[in-house]
């Protein structure tokens, strides 16, 4: 979904990246080498089911991203450089998956309990992958970048 824009800006929700100095120094080289990275913050509107989406933020220009546009990604110091001006309005940075690359993403939500504690079958997933992974955004979750291609159709 491309965000709807708002004169030159995307319409997010402004909220301050609340994070340490550098809250990406985990992200593996391999990764960081790759222009396919893009600032988001949330929108100001929440769906169904009372969750805003991640709305992706070209940091060429300041408006919208599109995951189908690489003219709209940049490299990760671009964009980590772009989060860290603009606090207010990134709640962080993401990787673009392209049908080109040989990266995809399993994401697990709602696997990490109030005490902290990730359910033993992710856990499990995690451990046995051995690739990169982090918590999401809402604290609840894992996502997991592993080298590989989907066959088909996939999301």
């Amino acid at each position: 979904m491309i965000p709807q824009t708002n004169g030159n800006t995307t319409a997010c929700n402004e909220q301050p990246l609340t994070t340490p100095v550098d809250p990406w120094a985990d992200v593996p080289a391999e990764l960081k080498s790759r222009p396919q990275w893009v600032p988001w913050c949330y929108s100001r509107r929440k769906d169904k089911r009372g969750k805003r989406a991640k709305l992706p933020i070209n940091p060429h220009t300041g408006q919208a991203a599109s995951h189908s546009d690489p003219t709209s990604w940049a490299s990760y110091d671009q964009v980590a450089a772009y989060a860290r001006r603009n606090p207010r309005r990134c709640a962080g940075i993401g990787y673009v998956f392209s049908a080109a690359d040989t990266y995809c993403g399993l994401d697990f939500d709602r696997c990490i309990s109030d005490q902290g504690q990730i359910a033993p079958g992710v856990q499990a997933i995690v451990e046995e992958l051995g690739s990169y992974a982090e918590i999401s955004p809402s604290g609840t979750g894992i996502k997991i970048i592993v080298r590989a291609q989907l066959s088909g159709q996939g999301q």
